[in-house]
C-alpha cells in the first residue's frame, strides 16, 4: 500500500485527443511501414495503410496476415 502526506498532481491538456497508429511489418526485411491519424480507425484508414503496403511492395507478391 502506498500512501504519502501530499497529492501529487499532473497538469494535462483538457479534452480527449486521439493518436492512432496502424503498422505492418514485413517478415523477413523487418521493414516497418504506418499509417497514423489523429481521427479515428475506419476502412479508409486500414486502405492507406495496404496502399502504403502496395507503394512499398510494387515488384513483388503481397500475403497479408493478422497475429
Amino acid at each position: 500500500m502506498v500512501w504519502c502526506f501530499a497529492r501529487p498532481f499532473i497538469r494535462t491538456s483538457p479534452g480527449r485527443q486521439r493518436y492512432s497508429v496502424l503498422a505492418a511489418i514485413e517478415s523477413h526485411t523487418k521493414e516497418f511501414v504506418s499509417v497514423k491519424t489523429r481521427g479515428i480507425v475506419d476502412s479508409m484508414t486500414v486502405c492507406e495503410l495496404f496502399n502504403a503496403i502496395i507503394k512499398q511492395n510494387s515488384d513483388s507478391e503481397i500475403t497479408l496476415g493478422c497475429v
